[in-house]
């Protein structure tokens, strides 16, 4: 069975434990998980590096807060090894957050892929509540032992 096969395999089983609406395979190797509220998880498998790539848009901070947020996010996304990989990008030039994460599919199951996608749900959902209060501040995250929402993904 090819890692494309498993993929789809491991979604199919996981699908009825994940709290989403639905699952949609939108191309050949990209799924897209819809959940409440709008989140939307975007999968992608790629084969030639042999992961899964999560994506999820987080939202836009105020703008008075803009330079600040995009500090943060970038020393957040500096600290992998203790994000538990997650960092998080830009759409565009001054547009939407995004969170993204690589998950290897080499000996991956069905636990290991549903527990990452609930803590990858977990922390876009608190770096979401943060920014639609406004945005993140440098602040905000030294404050914490943990490094931000959730510390990331734990596996």
């Amino acid at each position: 069975m090819t890692s494309l096969e498993q993929t789809r395999k491991l979604l199919e089983e996981i699908g009825p434990q994940l709290n989403v609406q639905g699952i949609l395979e939108v191309a050949e190797d990209q799924w897209a998980l819809v959940y409440e509220e709008q989140l939307i998880v975007e999968i992608s498998h790629e084969a030639d590096r042999k992961c899964l790539t999560f994506g999820v848009e987080l939202g836009e901070p105020a703008p008075e807060k803009q330079l600040e947020t995009y500090q943060s996010m970038l020393a957040y996304s500096a600290l992998g090894d203790r994000t538990g990989g997650v960092r998080i990008a830009l759409e565009s030039p001054y547009g939407c957050l995004v969170q993204i994460l690589d998950l290897f599919t080499e000996d991956l199951d069905g636990v290991t892929l549903a527990t990452a996608i609930d803590n990858f749900v977990d922390t876009a959902r608190t770096w979401r509540e943060l920014l639609a209060s406004g945005g993140i501040s440098l602040s905000e995250i030294e404050e914490t032992d943990e490094i931000g929402p959730e510390a990331g993904i734990r596996v």
